[in-house]
This record gives structure tokens, sequence and C-alpha cells, in this order.
């Protein structure tokens, strides 16, 4: 499953179960996480940098700090798959 597969099946599931819970409550500190991710999902090429100085340990949301992981691990194997072939 690619990470954007993952990421519509977490928004759609906040949609499907909107009558339960209504997503994210970024008043309580939580909407930094979700705004790097979107910044990340909007501007790939700025991927690197930010993964290079973000401790995924200091993510308190579950499901962010899940698709960071799965973004650095992808692209720890895209690296290894390329292994300076790609560019």
């Amino acid at each position: 499953m690619t990470i954007r597969e993952e990421f519509r099946k977490v928004k759609n599931r906040n949609v499907v179960n909107a009558w339960k819970a209504p997503g994210p409550d970024i008043s309580k500190g939580g909407g930094e996480e979700y705004l790097l991710l979107s910044a990340v999902m909007h501007f790939p090429e700025k991927l690197d940098y930010v993964l290079s100085r973000l401790d995924i340990k200091d993510i308190r949301d579950r499901k962010v700090a899940s698709l960071f992981e799965k973004i650095s691990l992808q692209l720890q194997g895209q690296s290894r798959k390329c292994s300076g072939r790609c560019r």
C-alpha cells in the first residue's frame, strides 16, 4: 500500500466516522504535526530535509507518526534499490 493510499484511507475513515469522531482536535497541540504532514505531501521535494530534522519519536499523534515512518521506510527502500543508478 502506498503512502497516498494510506493517507486517503485515514482521511476517508474520518469522513465515514464523522458522527463518531470529528477528527483531530488541533486545539490540543497536535495541529503542527498535521500541518507538517500536509506540507510534506504538498511539497515532496522538501521531504528529505524534513525527515533529516524530524525525530519521529517526538510526534504524539500515532497516525501521523505511522505515516512518517512509512514514508521514511519507503524512501530508504528506494535508495537501496537505486544504489546510485537513479540519478
